[in-house]
């Protein structure tokens, strides 16, 4: 069986970059992780490096078989994931408010 490289659907903390390298170099994914934070800090390189690599490789459950698919594939899973992200920071601080304006009118 030949090893594909793929962005990891079960070990992913972000985008799934790290735990897919890890496991198609089979090392474990915390010392790819630790080098993807180094590289960041160290130059900034690093998150360029990451979103590249999230928008190139493949998802673990991609059927995808030409590269222009895989990268459209990629680009609207981070916008929907950023879409779901910006309605719950906006229910996070609408839920907020509401509870300070709750608390301020009970003081009066």
């Amino acid at each position: 069986m030949q090893k594909r490289l793929y962005r990891s659907e079960t070990d992913r903390i972000i985008w799934g970059v790290c735990g897919g390298l890890a496991q198609y170099f089979d090392i474990d994914p915390t010392i790819i992780r630790i080098i993807a934070v180094l590289s960041i800090f160290l130059n900034g390189a690093g998150i360029i490096a990451y979103i590249v690599l999230a928008i190139v490789i493949p998802s673990e459950k991609s059927r995808a078989t030409d590269p222009k698919e895989t990268v459209r594939e990629n680009i609207e899973e981070m916008r929907a994931a950023a879409e779901n992200l910006g309605k719950e920071v906006k229910e996070t601080l609408e839920a907020s408010a509401e509870k300070t304006r709750h608390q301020v009118s009970r003081r009066w």
